[in-house]
Parts: C-alpha cells; sequence; structure tokens
C-alpha cells in the first residue's frame, strides 16, 4: 500500500483521486490540516490542529516505549497527574501558563521561510530532518 493510499483509506484527507486529475470526497479541506501558511505568518502558531495530539506526544515521552509494563504505565499516569495540577494550580491562582520554548517553532519557521520552489528536494530533507527521519 502507497503512503497515498494509506491517507485516502484511512483519514480520507487526500479524496479518492478521479481520472480527471480531481479528487473527491475529501472529509476535510486541505486549508484545515495544512499549517504551511500560518506558520509563515505567526512562527508561535500550533503545528497541529489536534490539541490532544500534543499531550498524547508527551505522555508517550514519559512512558518512553511501545509495551510498557503496569508499573511503568502508572508510574507515567503518576507523574501526568502531578504536571496537570501544577498547571491547574498556576491557573487558579491567575497565573498564566508558562511559556513554551521557542526553538523548534523557530527552526521550522525559518526551513519554511527559505522554501524555494526550484528547490523541492532540498526543502523536503530539511523538513525532514527537522522531524528527525532518516530517508
Amino acid at each position: 500500500m502507497t503512503i497515498v493510499n494509506y491517507f485516502e483509506s484511512t483519514y480520507q484527507y487526500l479524496g479518492l483521486a478521479l481520472i480527471d486529475g480531481t479528487r473527491a470526497g475529501t472529509k476535510f479541506d486541505i486549508m484545515h490540516w495544512n499549517h504551511y501558511q500560518m506558520v509563515l505568518v505567526d512562527p508561535d502558531y500550533p503545528r497541529t490542529s489536534n490539541m490532544v495530539e500534543g499531550f498524547h506526544l508527551g505522555f508517550k515521552a514519559k512512558v518512553n516505549r511501545p509495551r510498557p509494563s503496569v508499573q511503568e504505565y502508572f508510574r507515567a499516569i503518576k507523574e501526568q497527574q502531578v504536571t496537570t495540577d501544577y498547571h491547574l494550580d498556576r491557573l487558579a491562582f491567575g497565573m498564566t501558563p508558562a511559556k513554551k520554548r521557542k526553538t523548534r517553532n523557530s527552526n521550522l519557521y525559518e526551513i519554511c521561510k527559505q522554501f524555494n520552489s526550484e528547490d523541492v528536494l532540498g526543502y523536503l530533507f530539511k523538513v525532514d530532518e527537522f522531524f528527525g527521519h532518516d530517508i
């Protein structure tokens, strides 16, 4: 199964390809899931439209393996609860959430800003390197 087939069948983001080169039946318009233009306008713009995705990524980092034991899983849940309680206490006292580091967003912004339509492959390699994949 190619990656295009995967996205067509699993997420219905792309829609099915038609003979005339267009796509039909997209579940979500490209403007809802493509954040390229918004990253160029505001480097602090969220890189995802799904806020739960960030939570899951952070929790996955706490668990730190694909199949944790029950003890490891509960330890990670307890750590997450401590973090959540800390943030709720800050909000209860009228404090704003702590600022996130801007390094990753700034780096992504610089990569997007340097996009050159004549060197698409070089751009894709930079994006790939940013997300830590190895082609």
